[in-house]
């Protein structure tokens, strides 16, 4: 699922939710903005950029989940 993707990994973007889950681009921003809502997942960055973390799961400089709250 995007959640366990992105607490995998440390981060998930909407080009992953499209490949991996074989979805329209649009469905996937409004997956994402759903997470987001629920407080799930927190968006970062702008543009093409952005990717969504797990809330409380900043990235640290290689990528990796701080584990912070």
């Amino acid at each position: 699922s995007i959640l366990e993707q992105a607490v995998k990994d440390g981060k998930v973007t909407t080009g992953w939710v499209v490949t991996s889950l074989g979805i329209a681009k649009d469905t996937a921003v409004r997956d994402l903005k759903g997470l987001c809502e629920l407080g799930l997942l927190i968006m970062q960055g702008k543009g093409r950029g952005v990717h969504y973390v797990p809330k409380g799961g900043q990235l640290s400089s290689d990528n990796r989940p701080t584990g912070g709250q």
